[in-house]
């Protein structure tokens, strides 16, 4: 699971991520997550309450695909909030159901 977390890294590494995450997980394993709800390039505030922070975010359609490759399916997925709000996210369950070349 990882909730409100993974667009916190540069989008450039999500597929790396979400490819490494169905490596760790069995067939047949299940992943929730949460994703940025819109497509939005790299912006970083220096000082977000104390601290460096980032946002980074592809479209769910974009995701679809990157969990696809990663050999996920979709079992159900929401979004939280709506565009124009300052929370908005795509809530997605998926299962592992196939094995990655590494795994063979």
């Amino acid at each position: 699971m990882s909730l409100y977390a993974i667009f916190h890294i540069p989008r450039e590494e999500h597929a790396a991520l979400i490819a490494k995450i169905a490596r760790a997980l069995k067939p047949r394993g299940v992943f929730l997550a949460t994703f940025g709800a819109t497509a939005m390039e790299c912006d970083v505030d220096e000082n977000w309450t104390g601290a460096r922070m980032a946002w980074s975010s592809y479209a769910p359609e974009t995701y679809e695909s990157i969990l696809a490759d990663a050999g996920f399916t979709i079992l159900e997925s929401k979004f939280e909030g709506a565009p124009g709000d300052q929370e908005h996210h795509w809530w997605v369950l998926v299962r592992k159901v196939s094995l990655q070349l590494a795994e063979l």
